[in-house]
Protein backbone atom coordinates (compact mmCIF):
# COMPACT_ATOMS: atom_id res chain seq x y z
CA UNK A 1 0.00 0.00 0.00
CA UNK A 2 2.84 2.38 0.84
CA UNK A 3 4.46 1.61 -2.50
CA UNK A 4 1.20 2.40 -4.30
CA UNK A 5 0.99 5.75 -2.52
CA UNK A 6 4.62 6.56 -3.42
CA UNK A 7 4.00 5.59 -7.06
CA UNK A 8 0.83 7.68 -7.17
CA UNK A 9 2.69 10.64 -5.62
CA UNK A 10 5.53 10.45 -8.18
CA UNK A 11 3.05 10.28 -11.08
CA UNK A 12 1.34 13.42 -9.73
CA UNK A 13 4.73 15.20 -9.44
CA UNK A 14 5.60 14.26 -13.02
CA UNK A 15 2.18 15.42 -14.23
CA UNK A 16 2.48 18.77 -12.38
CA UNK A 17 6.02 19.35 -13.67
CA UNK A 18 4.88 18.51 -17.24
CA UNK A 19 1.97 20.95 -17.04
CA UNK A 20 4.26 23.72 -15.70
CA UNK A 21 6.79 23.11 -18.49
CA UNK A 22 4.04 23.19 -21.14
CA UNK A 23 2.75 26.52 -19.76
CA UNK A 24 6.24 28.03 -19.79
CA UNK A 25 6.81 26.80 -23.33
CA UNK A 26 3.48 28.32 -24.47
CA UNK A 27 4.30 31.68 -22.89
CA UNK A 28 7.74 31.75 -24.53
CA UNK A 29 6.24 30.93 -27.96
CA UNK A 30 3.69 33.75 -27.59
CA UNK A 31 6.41 36.18 -26.44
CA UNK A 32 8.58 35.27 -29.43
CA UNK A 33 5.71 36.00 -31.86
CA UNK A 34 4.86 39.41 -30.37
CA UNK A 35 6.86 42.25 -31.88
CA UNK A 36 7.64 45.29 -29.78
CA UNK A 37 7.93 48.67 -31.47
CA UNK A 38 9.47 51.85 -30.11
CA UNK A 39 7.04 54.66 -30.99
CA UNK A 40 7.59 58.39 -30.45
CA UNK A 41 4.49 60.43 -29.57
CA UNK A 42 4.74 64.23 -29.93
CA UNK A 43 1.98 66.03 -28.06
CA UNK A 44 0.48 69.40 -29.01
CA UNK A 45 2.60 71.16 -26.35
CA UNK A 46 5.74 69.72 -28.08
CA UNK A 47 6.31 67.24 -25.24
CA UNK A 48 7.74 63.95 -26.57
CA UNK A 49 7.06 60.48 -25.21
CA UNK A 50 8.81 57.27 -26.29
CA UNK A 51 6.77 54.10 -25.66
CA UNK A 52 7.21 50.38 -26.30
CA UNK A 53 4.12 48.75 -27.73
CA UNK A 54 2.85 45.69 -29.56
CA UNK A 55 -0.04 47.64 -31.09
CA UNK A 56 -0.04 48.81 -34.69
CA UNK A 57 -3.11 51.13 -34.87
CA UNK A 58 -2.59 54.76 -33.79
CA UNK A 59 -5.79 54.81 -31.71
CA UNK A 60 -4.79 51.63 -29.84
CA UNK A 61 -1.32 53.01 -29.05
CA UNK A 62 -2.77 56.26 -27.68
CA UNK A 63 -5.42 54.41 -25.64
CA UNK A 64 -2.80 52.03 -24.24
CA UNK A 65 -0.80 55.01 -22.98
CA UNK A 66 -3.88 56.89 -21.67
CA UNK A 67 -3.47 59.79 -24.10
CA UNK A 68 -6.70 61.65 -24.81
CA UNK A 69 -7.06 63.55 -28.10
CA UNK A 70 -9.18 66.66 -27.83
CA UNK A 71 -11.80 67.31 -30.55
CA UNK A 72 -9.88 70.30 -31.95
CA UNK A 73 -6.56 68.43 -32.14
CA UNK A 74 -5.21 66.74 -35.26
CA UNK A 75 -3.43 63.39 -35.18
CA UNK A 76 -0.93 62.46 -37.93
CA UNK A 77 -1.27 59.70 -39.07
CA UNK A 78 -5.01 59.66 -38.37
CA UNK A 79 -6.49 57.58 -35.54
CA UNK A 80 -7.71 54.70 -37.75
CA UNK A 81 -4.40 54.30 -39.61
CA UNK A 82 -1.53 51.96 -38.88
CA UNK A 83 1.66 53.46 -37.51
CA UNK A 84 4.02 54.78 -40.24
CA UNK A 85 7.47 53.36 -40.97
CA UNK A 86 9.09 56.26 -39.08
CA UNK A 87 7.04 55.27 -35.97
CA UNK A 88 6.08 58.82 -35.00
CA UNK A 89 2.63 59.99 -33.92
CA UNK A 90 2.11 63.75 -33.83
CA UNK A 91 -0.79 65.52 -32.10
CA UNK A 92 -1.19 69.23 -32.90
CA UNK A 93 -3.67 72.04 -32.75
CA UNK A 94 -4.60 73.43 -36.18
CA UNK A 95 -3.69 76.94 -37.25
CA UNK A 96 -6.04 79.25 -39.08
CA UNK A 97 -4.75 78.42 -42.56
CA UNK A 98 -3.96 74.72 -41.99
CA UNK A 99 -0.18 75.12 -42.40
CA UNK A 100 0.45 72.70 -39.54
CA UNK A 101 -1.22 69.83 -41.37
CA UNK A 102 0.79 70.43 -44.54
CA UNK A 103 4.02 70.70 -42.55
CA UNK A 104 3.30 67.47 -40.66
CA UNK A 105 2.35 65.64 -43.83
CA UNK A 106 5.68 66.67 -45.37
CA UNK A 107 7.64 65.60 -42.29
CA UNK A 108 5.94 62.21 -42.06
CA UNK A 109 6.16 61.33 -45.72
CA UNK A 110 8.64 60.83 -48.51
CA UNK A 111 6.49 63.09 -50.75
CA UNK A 112 6.50 66.90 -50.48
CA UNK A 113 3.64 69.29 -51.18
CA UNK A 114 5.30 70.60 -54.36
CA UNK A 115 5.36 67.09 -55.80
CA UNK A 116 1.70 66.54 -54.95
CA UNK A 117 0.64 69.82 -56.52
CA UNK A 118 2.80 69.11 -59.58
CA UNK A 119 1.15 65.73 -60.05
CA UNK A 120 -2.31 67.33 -59.97
CA UNK A 121 -1.62 70.12 -62.44
CA UNK A 122 -3.83 70.22 -65.51
CA UNK A 123 -3.02 67.92 -68.41
CA UNK A 124 -3.98 69.32 -71.82
CA UNK A 125 -4.48 67.05 -74.83
CA UNK A 126 -4.03 68.37 -78.37
CA UNK A 127 -4.44 66.76 -81.77
CA UNK A 128 -1.52 67.77 -84.00
CA UNK A 129 -1.17 67.12 -87.73
CA UNK A 130 2.28 67.42 -89.31
CA UNK A 131 3.51 66.95 -92.86
CA UNK A 132 6.80 65.07 -93.03
CA UNK A 133 9.02 64.47 -96.06
CA UNK A 134 9.81 60.89 -97.02
CA UNK A 135 13.39 60.85 -98.34
CA UNK A 136 14.00 59.20 -101.74
CA UNK A 137 16.50 56.40 -102.22
CA UNK A 138 19.32 56.28 -104.79
CA UNK A 139 19.48 53.16 -106.91
CA UNK A 140 22.63 52.41 -108.93
CA UNK A 141 22.43 50.21 -112.01
CA UNK A 142 25.55 48.82 -113.67
CA UNK A 143 25.88 49.09 -117.45
CA UNK A 144 28.53 47.45 -119.61
CA UNK A 145 31.96 48.16 -118.21
CA UNK A 146 34.04 50.48 -120.41
CA UNK A 147 37.77 50.38 -120.71
CA UNK A 148 38.49 54.09 -120.06
CA UNK A 149 36.93 54.51 -116.60
CA UNK A 150 33.31 55.01 -115.76
CA UNK A 151 31.03 57.95 -115.28
CA UNK A 152 27.64 58.07 -113.63
CA UNK A 153 24.62 59.16 -115.63
CA UNK A 154 21.41 60.11 -113.81
CA UNK A 155 18.48 58.47 -115.53
CA UNK A 156 15.74 59.58 -113.12
CA UNK A 157 15.93 62.51 -110.70
CA UNK A 158 14.80 61.62 -107.18
CA UNK A 159 11.98 63.41 -105.43
CA UNK A 160 11.05 63.27 -101.75
CA UNK A 161 7.62 62.02 -100.90
CA UNK A 162 5.25 63.52 -98.34
CA UNK A 163 3.20 62.00 -95.56
CA UNK A 164 0.78 63.44 -93.05
CA UNK A 165 1.02 62.23 -89.44
CA UNK A 166 -1.71 62.89 -86.85
CA UNK A 167 -0.64 62.76 -83.19
CA UNK A 168 -2.41 63.04 -79.87
CA UNK A 169 -0.03 65.00 -77.62
CA UNK A 170 -0.41 65.54 -73.86
CA UNK A 171 1.01 68.64 -72.16
CA UNK A 172 1.50 69.44 -68.46
CA UNK A 173 2.53 73.02 -67.68
CA UNK A 174 3.16 73.59 -71.43
CA UNK A 175 5.68 70.71 -71.54
CA UNK A 176 4.93 67.73 -73.78
CA UNK A 177 4.81 64.57 -71.65
CA UNK A 178 3.38 62.05 -74.12
CA UNK A 179 2.83 61.68 -77.87
CA UNK A 180 0.80 58.94 -79.56
CA UNK A 181 0.52 58.44 -83.33
CA UNK A 182 -3.14 58.23 -84.33
CA UNK A 183 -2.83 58.07 -88.14
CA UNK A 184 -0.22 58.15 -90.91
CA UNK A 185 -1.33 58.96 -94.46
CA UNK A 186 0.98 59.07 -97.48
CA UNK A 187 0.15 62.07 -99.65
CA UNK A 188 2.89 61.59 -102.23
CA UNK A 189 5.12 58.56 -102.73
CA UNK A 190 8.87 59.27 -103.05
CA UNK A 191 10.45 58.86 -106.50
CA UNK A 192 13.76 57.02 -106.30
CA UNK A 193 16.84 58.46 -108.04
CA UNK A 194 18.23 56.03 -110.63
CA UNK A 195 21.91 56.29 -111.59
CA UNK A 196 23.58 54.18 -114.30
CA UNK A 197 27.31 53.46 -114.25
CA UNK A 198 28.93 53.65 -117.69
Amino acid sequence: MINNEKASLSIRKIAVITIILMCLLGVSVIAANVQLSNVKIILSNNYEINVLTTKTKVKDILDENHIVVLPEEIVVPNLDADICANKVITITKPLENGDTVVKLAEENSEVHIEQLLGDYSTVVEKIITEKVEIPFETITKDAEASIEGSTNKVITQGENGLKEITYKAKYRNDVEIERTVLEEKIIKEPINKVVRNK
